[in-house]
């Protein structure tokens, strides 16, 4: 019987938390639904018409992104329906071990696209 009074606030606050979260997640699509293009988006896009690539070193240095591939698909080639130059870079450490990365482009093609999306935004 004891343990019984103890287990029943617990589970109030069980249920007054979960609420809570209930109406959060509720805010969040209503907000989550708006159309708008991020700062973020719109400062990738600017620095694509500049002609400079984004790859992994200007995508942290400028974005804060760790990965650019992921961003430059879910930002720009899905929502705008383009696709960027991918370009191979290899490269090899002081330590002797080789990698590579992918410098992303802008086509040429795809210039004036850009500049009526910022403009329109």
């Amino acid at each position: 019987m004891s343990l019984n009074l103890f287990v029943q606030p617990f589970r109030r606050k069980l249920n007054a938390i979960g609420n809570r979260s209930k109406n959060r997640r509720r805010k969040n699509i209503v907000h989550f639904k708006k159309k708008y293009m991020n700062n973020s988006t719109k400062a990738m896009l600017s620095h694509l018409l500049t002609g400079k690539p984004i790859n992994i070193k200007t995508s942290y240095l400028q974005f804060g992104f760790s990965n650019p591939a992921r961003e430059v698909a879910r930002k720009i080639e899905k929502p705008f329906n383009m696709e960027l130059i991918r370009t191979l870079r290899k490269f090899k450490s002081k330590y002797g071990i080789t990698g590579y990365y992918f410098d992303y482009n802008l086509a040429k093609s795809d210039f004036k696209k850009v500049k009526k999306i910022i403009d329109a935004n």
